[in-house]
């Protein structure tokens, strides 16, 4: 099988499996949302800030180095999970005599525990990363599709069980610590390859210098997403940060379906490709495609954004609406960058990765913290959709110098799906601000996707020929020779 079929099958089993997982995730969300209070909410959320950026650490960048390796190594993935158990330890006992300490301080009585056992997400993470690397590096994306769901649901249906018995936020800490040791399980079931515990001083010589460049790169990364949400809990505490993790929960669900699966097999698949103008081309390729499918949904949201955060999250978070339509902007220039670090890591130059995300924490910083003083949350999402736009050019120029990739040749690769998107979005804020029909909400919020969808298909169809026709030319060799005879005439038709 070509490598480019098994990207496809990769991504569609990802497509598949991280779109119910993380529908199931979004709706344990919305309920847990509704029943507990805003503060309890806010105070694990901002705590999980801290936790994800930690577990980038933990890892190393290890596991990454395996899924580039050409050929899997027994004894050096058992050094690598040995030090990342080493590491979780390390982390584990930190966030305990050190975390939990302030968080009882600033926080309140309580909140200290609740630190202190997250503290073991780092644990159960490290017992599963290395089987995580084995899977993605054999695009084994049916496992990986099928266990993130059972977990789902397993640390779902425990959370709002205590929720509803009155346990407040440790219905979140337990969803966490079980969906990671179902995950933890399931991943090593799938494997069936159990480590050792050995120290290799030679061996982690040889990974640590791509590692430390991949955890740089991810660690930045990371930070940069969440800065945020960290900004807002020292500026305005718990309350601001759920406010704000609620306006960007059902945005970063859409990211989870639509970017995620592809960034996650594209790195797989691109780490087998070893001439940069090859890699470019599948870049171009990959935004392409993702670009036809999730522009149109990041364009349209802005219209049904504040609807549908009060549908689903109740009107306690109705602020929270501006927050999810102003990022719901940022979906473009996010979708270029995160394939774009995809490419600089499976090209072996991390390092571009990491200067275009400190570029990006930069602009953060010097944005985000005088907007959040001046406007709340909705500044700090504001301040961080002007980052990402501001970074664009750098990260354009990077790709160009590095990759060879043609810039001009990107922006036709997106252009059409870009000003249909966003010609559909004007036509719903028109039909939502001058048709004003009295309706239930959910029936407003359907009627306005389902005009965009008709409205998005139609103007693609009168001029979005050539970039259809140019799709399908790409997806051509990744379906069997049947279908793939079938596209090449439907493309031929499109000339």
């Amino acid at each position: 099988m070509s490598l480019r079929r098994r990207f496809a099958q990769s991504s569609a089993w990802l497509i598949a499996g991280t779109s119910t997982d993380n529908i199931i995730q979004f709706i344990i969300f919305a309920i847990l949302a509704r029943i507990l209070p805003i503060r309890d909410f806010g105070i694990v959320a901002f705590t999980m800030l801290f936790v994800d950026i930690s577990r980038i650490f933990v890892t190393g960048g290890l596991p990454a180095s395996l899924v580039q390796a050409r050929d899997w190594n027994d004894h050096v993935s058992s050094v690598c999970f040995t030090y990342n158990a080493a590491m979780a330890v390390a982390f584990g006992l930190l966030f305990a005599v050190v975390g939990g300490p302030l968080f009882e301080h600033f926080y309140g009585a309580g909140s200290g525990w609740i630190v202190a056992s997250l503290g073991l997400v780092f644990f159960i993470d490290s017992i599963k990363a290395v089987h995580v690397a084995k899977l993605r590096r054999e695009m084994r994306y049916r496992s990986l599709a099928v266990r993130g769901s059972v977990a789902g649901i397993a640390g779902g249906a425990i959370a709002i069980g205590i929720a509803l018995a009155g346990g407040g936020a440790w219905a979140l800490v337990f969803q966490r610590l079980i969906y990671q040791l179902v995950l933890a399980w399931l991943s090593l079931n799938a494997t069936r390859w159990w480590p050792k515990l050995v120290v290799d001083r030679q061996v982690l010589r040889q990974l640590m210098p791509f590692g430390l460049r991949v955890t740089i790169s991810r660690g930045l990364d990371m930070i940069n997403l969440r800065m945020p949400n960290i900004l807002i809990g020292f500026v305005a505490g718990p309350v601001g940060v759920a406010l704000y993790r609620v306006g960007t929960r059902a945005l970063d669900t859409l990211r989870r379906i639509f970017l995620f699966p592809f960034q996650d097999a594209a790195f797989s698949a691109l780490s087998r490709i070893q001439a940069r103008p090859a890699i470019a081309a599948a870049y171009l390729r990959l935004n392409r495609a993702v670009a036809t499918v999730a522009f149109p949904v990041f364009f349209g949201l802005t219209a049904v954004a504040t609807d549908v955060t009060t549908l689903f999250f109740g009107e306690k978070y109705a602020a929270s609406g501006d927050i999810f339509a102003v990022l719901a902007l940022a979906g473009v220039p996010n979708t270029l960058a995160l394939f774009a670090g995809s490419a600089f890591l499976a090209a072996g130059q991390p390092r571009m990765g990491n200067i275009t995300n400190a570029t990006l924490l930069l602009f953060n910083l010097v944005l985000i913290v005088p907007l959040t003083y001046r406007f709340g949350s909705v500044g700090a999402a504001i301040g961080n959709l002007v980052a990402m736009l501001l970074v664009m050019p750098l990260t354009l120029h990077l790709l160009k110098r590095h990759l060879d990739l043609h810039v001009a040749d990107l922006l036709r690769a997106i252009a059409a799906p870009t000003i249909l998107s966003a010609l559909m979005a004007a036509a719903l804020w028109g039909i939502k601000l001058y048709l004003q029909w009295p309706m239930p909400r959910l029936i407003e919020v359907a009627f306005l996707v389902a005009a965009g969808a008709v409205l998005y298909v139609g103007m693609f169809a009168l001029w979005g020929r050539a970039h259809l026709r140019e799709l399908l030319i790409d997806l051509e060799p990744l379906f069997p020779e049947s279908v793939g005879r079938r596209l090449a005439a439907l493309s031929g038709r499109l000339s």
